[in-house]
């Protein structure tokens, strides 16, 4: 069975993501997709605009054969966490193909910067530049302008793309990287297009209430469960909805306590505490914490931390090597054949699944974040159920009508 592996959020899920799909099937003729998708919070530090299942079921409808979900911890932080959690993921898998976008679809240039940032030099260039007050992304950049042309390597998917590429080398993975040129406006565009359009740019027109401006960015059944999400909720989800919960944190914390919080170095606490009583709401909070060296993207990414409780402690705890479950999303046949041949991990689909485990402490802990932030997420909504979302939501399961097969399928696989 010959398998590929796609790391993704798709939020939401557009026809960039069905034409990376298509190539994928295309040039490499698999036998299965299998997507690793973030959850209800995702790697930009903010709720995704509708549900992880909603996402997942795109997907599979889409040409994708599994979604499992990528664990809370790992879906929300810079990306090298992100990547150090799926890859690992992928990489326990067996999977034959690691497939991702890249910017001008040239691996052989992306495995030299890879085996660069391992280099002497690089390391000594980068230490100098943070020294100098710099964000990490800045000075990363600047370093790599010693040897390459950053402005061109350091695009958004190619940020991604190296790092994806480092934890195959770290991992001294099996896994072939397969680049697929990137098609469309740039990552950062926020201008609708008549073909491609970027993900940044559909949130935006979703956000200033312009969903049927984005229909021809979208494939029809996407486009249908963002309708639907609408009529059912009256809104699309957005860290903007948490601000009055995020502020109450921030002061309730104060600065001691939020030093335990992941990824917040020493003097942001302060700045994050002396800052929150001048915002009138989330933007503004990001846009006046954010400095040379703190980015928008780090400040939010903790905004989210503090709101879902990721500390330090937490992550010191947990270990990806010692997870030995993971969530199926959605799936269809083809996906259930390939869990079934699959003894690395346990895959649930229900608490009940959970309960039967065998846990580590890093499942039980990521098992009880990811309730408690599936939640949060829906209380936003205001969906009666939203407390139970994680207890009672099934996957999408495509072309099986008969719930008796779904079952055996399900004792099979679990």
């Amino acid at each position: 069975m010959k398998t590929v592996g796609i790391v993704s959020e798709f939020n939401p899920f557009h026809i960039g993501h069905k034409y990376l799909i298509n190539k994928v099937k295309e040039k490499l003729n698999p036998d299965v997709i299998v997507v690793i998708m973030s959850g209800n919070f995702v790697q930009r530090g903010e709720p995704a605009i509708v549900d992880k299942w909603s996402r997942s079921k795109s997907a599979l409808l889409n040409g994708s054969n599994l979604v499992l979900e990528l664990p809370l911890p790992y879906a929300t932080q810079n990306a090298d966490l992100f990547s150090k959690g799926s890859i690992s993921i992928l990489n326990k898998l067996e999977i034959d193909y690691l497939c991702f976008g890249s910017e001008n679809n040239n691996l052989e240039n992306l495995i030299s910067v890879r085996d660069y940032v391992y280099t002497t030099n690089f390391k000594k260039n980068l230490s100098e530049y943070l020294n100098l007050g710099n964000s990490y992304p800045k000075s990363y950049n600047l370093a790599l302008s010693k040897k390459f042309d950053s402005n061109e390597i350091l695009k958004p998917n190619n940020i991604l793309a190296l790092e994806y590429l480092k934890k195959l080398k770290e991992l001294d993975s099996n896994i072939v990287p397969f680049s697929i040129k990137r098609v469309g406006g740039s990552y950062k565009s926020t201008e609708i297009r008549n073909d491609y359009s970027s993900a940044t740019a559909i949130r935006k027109a979703i956000f200033q209430g312009e969903i049927l401006k984005i229909e021809n960015s979208l494939p029809n059944e996407s486009y249908t469960e963002l309708v639907d999400y609408i009529k059912k909720y009256n809104k699309y989800n957005s860290l903007e909805l948490f601000f009055e919960r995020i502020k109450h944190l921030i002061i309730l914390k104060g600065p001691k306590d939020l030093k335990k919080i992941y990824d917040v170095s020493e003097g942001l606490h302060n700045r994050i505490y002396n800052l929150i009583e001048k915002s009138d709401n989330v933007s503004d909070l990001i846009a006046s914490i954010s400095t040379k060296r703190y980015t928008y993207s780090k400040i939010s990414r903790i905004l989210t931390n503090i709101l879902l409780s990721l500390t330090v402690d937490f992550y010191k705890t947990i270990d990806i090597n010692d997870l030995t479950y993971l969530k199926v999303l959605a799936s269809d046949k083809v996906g259930f054949k390939f869990l079934k041949e699959k003894n690395s991990f346990d895959f649930i689909t229900k608490y009940s699944d959970y309960k039967k485990l065998n846990k580590t402490k890093t499942d039980k802990l990521i098992f009880e974040k990811t309730k408690k932030a599936s939640d949060i997420y829906f209380s936003s909504l205001k969906d009666k159920n939203y407390m139970n979302f994680e207890y009672l939501n099934n996957p999408y399961i495509k072309d099986i009508k008969d719930w008796t097969f779904i079952s055996f399928l399900l004792h099979l696989c679990f």
